[in-house]
């Protein structure tokens, strides 16, 4: 990476309330951790919360991609990197990597960001905030890009769900998050003790309230990829597409 592009570095601890089954860290708090250094960074940078929210407009996750090689444990203290790389369209993106103790790079991803109105929820575009964040030239550096997810035509399987208040964030509508955590969901035991995510790819297209009935939809594509789609039960209106790759453990 060039010298003058600014890189955080956040090191975390991985809790037990943090972990499945098999003390592996969730997919779920992999996201949690990287938006919590991706707001740290952009607070560094003059463009978070703080410095949007006055002008009424809001950064929201559009985006993400995820390549695991392992899983990190519970005990394990592990750092994460990340750093903007540029714009494409109307979002801003930004990549992160998850390094054990022994300096290995085991997760990579990358991200894409829209900037909205608070009150229209309609999109900014994004370099009218962002002009002071140095510009990369090596994007896309892990080969993994945040790309749009296909969609469902068949379905395979329904769940329905029901969001509640533990779902909402502090904006009030669905954590993102939530979303991978419903997906994850409809993989039974048997599944998750024999098969280790090895690639996730998720869209966000829109916003859930509360007290919403959603179907999480899923489709096999491949060997051991699968296609999840959630909708709103009341007008089918899609809220969010994921990807999963899988690998079968020995």
């Amino acid at each position: 990476m060039q010298q003058n592009i600014p890189v955080l570095e956040h090191e975390f601890h991985v809790h037990s309330f943090e972990v499945d089954l098999l003390k592996h860290l969730t997919v779920q708090n992999i996201c949690k951790y990287f938006q919590e250094a991706a707001w740290k960074h952009a607070e560094s940078l003059g463009v978070g919360f703080s410095d949007l929210i006055p002008k009424g407009k809001l950064w929201v996750l559009s985006r993400i991609a995820i390549s695991i090689s392992r899983l990190p444990q519970w005990g394990e203290t592990i750092k994460l990197r990340t750093w903007p790389c540029g714009f494409k369209s109307v979002f801003a993106q930004r990549e992160f990597e998850i390094i054990d103790s022994e300096d290995r790079a085991i997760i990579s991803g990358s991200s894409a960001w829209i900037i909205i109105d608070k009150n229209s929820r309609r999109p900014q575009r994004v370099e009218q905030f962002t002009s002071r964040i140095p510009e990369v030239s090596n994007k896309n550096r892990f080969g993994i890009e945040a790309l749009k997810v296909g969609e469902i035509k068949d379905k395979d399987q329904g769940m329905i769900v029901r969001s509640v208040y533990s779902d909402l964030d502090m904006n009030g509508h669905v954590n993102n998050t939530r979303y991978i955590g419903w997906a994850i969901d409809t993989y039974n035991k048997e599944f998750h003790l024999t098969h280790q995510l090895r690639n996730l790819y998720v869209n966000f297209l829109n916003e859930t309230d509360i007290e919403e009935q959603l179907e999480i939809q899923t489709k096999k594509t491949g060997v051991q990829t699968y296609l999840h789609s959630i909708k709103r039960v009341r007008d089918n209106v899609e809220t969010c597409r994921i990807e999963m790759l899988w690998d079968q453990m020995n």
